[in-house]
């Protein structure tokens, strides 16, 4: 799993606590399973702790770095989910047990309807 993109979405004042900042940031990741990509976006909603006559670049740096901090613990975690999956999928179908006819379903036998 790669990081392509980090974008900060939104980010404020904390409205009661003047030394806190909420943002939010979209994080594009990128994988290939079976040799397909695939996209994905994910939301991190964070708060981070500023003082409030920061300047704004400095609190922008703050936010990525919390949110770099973040994703060096996450995307271990996405990986091994991601290798499990892929295993599942390559791993053969277990055989499923017939499905017990439902009497409201219009392709159920005619004597199974009601």
């Amino acid at each position: 799993m790669d990081v392509v993109h980090c974008t900060i979405i939104d980010l404020y004042r904390h409205p009661r606590l003047t030394d806190r900042t909420k943002a939010t940031v979209r994080v594009l990741l990128k994988e290939v399973l079976g040799g397909v990509p695939a996209v994905h976006a994910i939301d991190l909603h964070l708060v981070v702790i500023t003082d409030s006559d920061e300047p704004a670049d400095t609190v922008r740096r703050i936010v990525l770095t919390k949110t770099a901090k973040l994703l060096l613990r996450l995307l271990p975690a996405l990986d091994a989910s991601a290798a499990a999956a892929a295993a599942a999928c390559s791993a053969p179908a277990q055989p499923s047990l017939p499905l017990a006819a439902d009497p409201r379903r219009q392709d159920a036998p005619a004597n199974h309807r009601q």
